[in-house]
């Protein structure tokens, strides 16, 4: 994959993954990859993309294990056009249904869930459309 069509697809997952994390806070929500891009010749890309979330499947775990996605750079189209048709926004409002039963646990809280309500709010305030539309 060319270096242009990754950051398109970047772009593309990033802002799926944003309106995900309005719309579902409580998740912490962010995007990224895991590995290395070694400009070297050749060039080698062991990245594996993902969106991750605050969230474990174990109370008092020390890490988070809830994510989608998780595409190698050389498959991230495919992941890029599944993010487009609403995969991630499905993944989030099953995340969000299981952390309401108890079966998926916000990890540490305290340290980010004020920020990511209070972000979704100031969102929602800004997007809100005029009375009568």
């Amino acid at each position: 994959m060319t270096p242009e069509r990754v950051d398109c697809a970047v772009k593309m997952l990033r802002a799926a993954m944003e309106a995900a994390r309005r719309l579902h806070p409580q998740l912490g929500l962010s995007f990224g990859y895991i590995g290395n891009l070694e400009f070297v010749h050749p060039r080698r890309d062991d990245r594996c993309w993902s969106d991750f979330s605050k969230l474990s499947t174990k109370p008092c775990a020390t890490g988070c294990d809830v994510s989608w996605g998780r595409a190698a750079t050389s498959e991230f189209g495919s992941l890029a056009v599944a993010a487009a048709l609403g995969d991630v926004f499905d993944w989030a409002d099953r995340q969000a249904i299981l952390l309401a039963d108890g079966k998926n646990y916000q990890m540490c809280p305290g340290s980010w869930l004020e920020a990511e309500l209070a972000y979704a709010a100031e969102w929602q305030a800004r997007t809100r459309l005029p009375a009568g539309l």
